[in-house]
């Protein structure tokens, strides 16, 4: 890139030039202009960016993505062991099991997401993801045995781990100046999720039973396919002044 192509702006106060370094070299006609370093072209552009608002629209599928898979998250951490005990009679030994694939079941799919979106694609995996969580919590609330339930609750952790890592990679794209703004809202559903999910699951359970309750899971991931088309890549949107 030559001369003409960096962006100059008036030396600092102070600043007459250096004789003895590269800032006090001459070009024909004058001093050499003052370079802005990178540490100021970044502070520039985020304050430049700062002084908009980043508009909700593109956000907002991610947000309520985040939201559900808590929803989704705060039943299972929850209320695993009462489901379990209480719907399908299981042991103090055997009940912790449900959980225990949930969270298997999660690292292992957060360890190898990325491999599978660089391959198909953010939205592809969102929707694989919730369809699958779905199917988990289908098999949550129709599950006829101990052995299958633990499938199941598997099967959950499986599907909802793709949504949060991908929730905040989408974000963060919609945020090229990196003032954060986006990811924060994105991460503001991940309490609504778990607070709502815990008096959502909580409260049905009173009302009905355990069963009933994890239908409402169950509706939020299918709501995720839904939702997924928000995490396609897109350009990021002009902030509003």
């Amino acid at each position: 890139m030559g001369v003409a192509g960096l962006r100059a702006r008036p030396p600092p106060a102070g600043h007459d030039g250096d004789p003895d370094g590269a800032r006090g070299r001459r070009f024909a006609g004058g001093p050499a202009p003052y370079l802005c370093t990178v540490e100021e072209e970044k502070a520039e552009t985020t304050v430049a960016a700062a002084s908009g608002h980043l508009p909700w629209g593109p956000i907002i599928p991610l947000c309520l993505a985040m939201g559900f898979l808590y929803v989704g998250d705060a039943a299972v951490s929850n209320f695993h062991g009462v489901f379990m005990e209480n719907i399908l009679l299981a042991g103090g030994s055997v009940a912790p099991l449900a959980y225990g694939a949930y969270q298997a079941a999660t690292l292992v799919v957060r360890l190898g997401g990325d491999l599978a979106v660089r391959r198909y694609g953010a939205a592809s995996i969102v929707r694989a993801g919730g369809a699958i969580a779905t199917l988990g919590f289908a098999g949550v609330v129709l599950a006829p045995s101990q052995p299958l339930a633990i499938v199941a609750f598997g099967l959950t952790g499986m599907g909802l781990a793709v949504v949060a890592p991908q929730s905040f990679s989408a974000a963060g794209r919609l945020d090229p100046a990196g003032t954060g703004v986006a990811i924060a809202r994105v991460n503001l559903f991940n309490y609504v999720g778990f607070i709502v999910g815990a008096a959502l699951v909580g409260g049905l359970a009173e009302a009905t039973d355990m069963r009933v309750a994890f239908a409402a899971p169950l509706v939020l991931s299918a709501a995720i396919v839904v939702l997924a088309r928000g995490f396609e890549p897109r350009s990021a949107p002009q902030p509003k002044v």
